[in-house]
């Protein structure tokens, strides 16, 4: 896939597109703004929420009540998504019923693990007052970025695990690959690093195995003191998302998957 889309290559195309473009750019130039992100992902999944509560906390509640018990506390800034096919059947309209990850890095999560009881999801309910959706969060600045190193893919290469037919991967390093069914990689990540506010913080290589392809693609949001870096693979069945959250110590959550 390409990292950068090129425009058509038609004059009322460009026509429309560049004045505004340069419009933007002598704007930030003379107001001090920043400069449009050419590179922005867009994402479409209104499903990706954030826990925004002043508490600092969200509580995760087995039904949609005040008195029913918390089976879990959610910290401030994490990500997790909002259950839709259970939201969309459901009367009740201060709670959102929510799909989250055991752990903050989702090791071992496999595209089923929303959708099924692998032992990787935990469920239950959250008032809504306490979650924002993460595309409604307002944009970060540009000081912060996540930075891949690419190499092409090498289908000899050692820790693959092979569908049947060879016509996808499965699992690189013992990882469950995500959108293996979007066909074959273009390219492996072989290291990454985010940029925040002058510092560098080098990402796991552990948590780029499970990673399929390499779009360069974000989109960037900020709450308070936390960053995230949202992207969105493939299409159709094999579409997921993947969300990196950092704040001034480094990285906080890999969250990764899809739900339908």
């Amino acid at each position: 896939k390409s990292i950068h889309p090129r425009l058509p290559e038609r004059p009322s195309t460009r026509l429309r597109i560049m004045p505004r473009l340069l419009y933007r750019i002598i704007s930030a130039c003379c107001l001090c703004l920043p400069l449009p992100s050419l590179a922005a992902e867009s994402l479409d999944e209104s499903a990706l929420m954030v826990v925004t509560s002043a508490d600092g906390h969200a509580n995760v509640r087995t039904r949609p009540s005040t008195t029913a018990p918390v089976s879990a506390r959610l910290p401030t800034a994490t990500v997790l998504f909002r259950n839709d096919a259970e939201f969309n059947t459901t009367a009740h309209d201060t709670w959102y019923p929510v799909v989250f990850a055991q752990d903050a890095w989702c090791r071992g999560c496999d595209d089923t693990w929303t959708n099924t009881d692998s032992g990787h999801a935990r469920r239950g309910w959250i008032h809504r007052s306490q979650l924002t959706e993460l595309a409604k969060l307002p944009a970060a600045p540009n000081s912060f970025a996540i930075h891949y190193q690419t190499r092409p893919f090498n289908r000899q290469q050692a820790g693959l695990t092979w569908s049947s037919d060879r016509s996808h991967v499965q699992q690189r390093n013992r990882q469950p690959v995500f959108g293996g069914d979007c066909g074959m990689p273009t390219a492996d990540i072989t290291a990454a690093h985010a940029q925040l506010n002058g510092q560098r913080f080098t990402l796991p290589t552990a948590l780029l195995d499970s990673l399929h392809g390499a779009g360069s693609r974000f989109d960037y949001r900020r709450y308070q003191q936390h960053y995230f870096a949202a992207q969105q693979h493939g299409d159709g069945a094999c579409t997921h998302y993947l969300v990196w959250v950092f704040n001034q110590n480094g990285l906080q959550q890999r969250f990764i998957g899809h739900i339908y």
